[in-house]
């Protein structure tokens, strides 16, 4: 189960009946189109008769500068002493 958000999109979990219609586990559940309140959808939420679908990890600026950086040198490993 994944953080609820009122704005995410939903899934049905384990075989949902709503408004008439069966929804197979992972069928998308568009709340805004059947008209749920945010208290029904809570309700189901909690009920655990929908998750959400995991919304695209979308770096900061900081991390995508990090990450499209010239990478640094490496520090030398240590070398024995010369004799």
């Amino acid at each position: 189960m994944r953080e609820f958000e009122f704005d995410r999109e939903f899934v049905a979990a384990d075989g949902l009946v709503y408004g008439g219609k069966r929804y197979a586990s992972g069928e998308l559940f568009d709340r805004k189109t059947l008209g749920v309140s945010d208290g029904d959808l809570w309700d189901l939420w909690v009920m655990g008769r929908i998750d959400a679908i995991a919304q695209p990890y979308e770096p900061s600026d900081a991390e995508l500068e990090r990450m499209t950086a010239p990478a640094r040198p490496t520090a030398k490993a240590a070398q024995p002493p010369r004799r």
